[in-house]
């Protein structure tokens, strides 16, 4: 008996040498732990891994870096991400602490500076949990603050505030900008940046335009663009380079832009058009070409609705102002000619008169066709003179009767039958004389005189 109580005295001041702060060791089994203080958790007899069978030669092991043990027979707990562990033999959930501001730790930290720090653009007031946090208890422990970094503001790595820093006058940032040179300069339509770091200033000279657009702190806006060739800018204004319409081209009249950002072209192969003088953006075309009145649709693409052009047969006239063209073929237009020509919208054709002497006719086609009214025994003897007596001498045997003859025409003088030209000229063929001698007579009508050879 004596020695068995000294073996178990032996055994007592073997474990309390050992592990002092270790309890639930019962005589006379050999060394099993039924319970852990807290500050420690149950192994296998190499302090290992969790046991928490109570067995034969098993251990309670302190508590390692970054975990907390309760005690008993439950294991170790890693420290929840946002805290701690620093040192050994941590007892509760609370660990050693939070992380630090700035920093975030995932489960099982053993520093303050947990993991790392938060992301650029992100900050955490402490109890970090993540390196892109969200909101408190996405991100960092509740009571704590963290997200993304405010606008107008940026951050680097391990912000600890929602505004490290912020942006330059002129220039703004969006949530979770992580530099300076990301806070931007929002430069309305009309405006740019010419140095870096400056404010957006107008543009009011050139041909040049600029659309809204963003620039990063310490750059400069792209060049401005160019107004298309022959479009030019004449304001002096913001708003006058704020767009590419602000760029235009004037087109002359008779003229027009049919592809945008083009020149100007001739419309003359649109038969029967017109355009004004007017002016055209960049990106645009002009307006369609207007047709021309009916009855003045003849001639090539014009410059406005006056120069369309009517165009009349010879013979016919615009007679009244926009009307269409008419026969002057008739009495009312007697000794009146017109050739084919053409006539303005707004005018009326010039109806030319024919020559003196040549006015006997209805309106004609041409000056050719006015016609001189000879009387019987008269002629026009050279071309475009008046109509002249023929019944003289120097015409003897020769006769006409009443005709008309044509401007640049003579007249067609007739012979007397044979034997019946002894008379002046005359008026008719039936004016035709033949002279008898004495002893001769006309016996049949229409034949020479013969001699009288017989009767008393």
């Amino acid at each position: 008996m004596s020695r068995f109580l000294r073996f178990c005295a032996f055994l007592s001041v073997l474990f309390f040498t050992t592990n002092v702060f270790a309890a639930g060791y019962s005589c006379p089994t050999y060394k099993k732990y039924t319970s852990c203080s807290a500050g420690y958790y149950m192994t296998n007899s190499s302090g290992t891994t969790y046991n928490g069978t109570p067995a034969v030669g098993n251990l309670c092991t302190i508590c390692p870096k970054g975990y907390y043990c309760t005690g008993g027979t439950a294991n170790k707990v890693a420290c929840s991400a946002g805290r701690y562990g620093s040192s050994t033999g941590l007892r509760t959930s609370a660990c050693s602490g939070v992380i630090a501001a700035g920093r975030y730790g995932s489960a099982g930290a053993t520093s303050a500076n947990g993991s790392g720090a938060v992301s650029a653009g992100y900050y955490s007031s402490g109890g970090g949990t993540k390196p892109e946090p969200t909101e408190a208890g996405n991100g960092c422990l509740s009571g704590y603050k963290c997200g993304k970094v405010s606008t107008g503001c940026y951050g680097s790595a391990g912000a600890t505030t929602d505004c490290p820093n912020g942006c330059p006058a002129g220039y703004q940032a969006g949530e979770g900008t992580t530099a300076q040179s990301n806070c931007l300069a929002s430069c309305a339509a009309g405006t740019r940046v010419a140095t870096a770091n400056a404010a957006c200033t107008a543009i009011t000279s050139g041909n040049v335009y600029m659309l809204a657009h963003t620039v990063k702190y310490g750059q400069t806006s792209e060049e401005a663009t160019r107004c298309p060739s022959s479009y030019t800018i004449s304001g002096t204004t913001q708003a006058d380079h704020d767009a590419k319409d602000d760029c235009k081209i004037t087109c002359s009249a008779g003229t027009r832009v049919t592809t945008a950002d083009a020149t100007c072209s001739s419309i003359s192969s649109s038969t029967g058009y017109y355009i004004t003088s007017h002016t055209v953006s960049a990106g645009y075309v002009s307006p369609a070409a207007t047709q021309c009145p009916e009855n003045y649709r003849t001639g090539a693409g014009t410059t406005s609705q006056s120069n369309c052009l009517a165009s009349c047969s010879a013979g016919y006239a615009v007679l009244t102002a926009n009307s269409a063209c008419a026969t002057i073929q008739n009495s009312t237009y007697m000794g009146k000619y017109t050739t084919a020509h053409t006539v303005k919208y707004g005018d009326t054709s010039t109806i030319s008169t024919c020559p003196t002497n040549y006015q006997t006719g209805n309106g004609t086609t041409a000056q050719s066709n006015c016609l001189a009214s000879c009387a019987a025994g008269y002629a026009v003897l050279t071309e475009n003179s008046a109509c002249t007596t023929i019944q003289n001498s120097t015409y003897m045997g020769k006769y006409t009767t009443a005709h008309v003859v044509k401007y640049g025409d003579t007249s067609t003088i007739s012979t007397c039958p044979g034997g019946y030209r002894d008379g002046a000229g005359t008026t008719a063929q039936s004016n035709c004389l033949a002279s008898c001698a004495a002893g001769s007579r006309v016996a049949t009508a229409n034949e020479a005189c013969s001699a009288i050879t017989s009767g008393n």
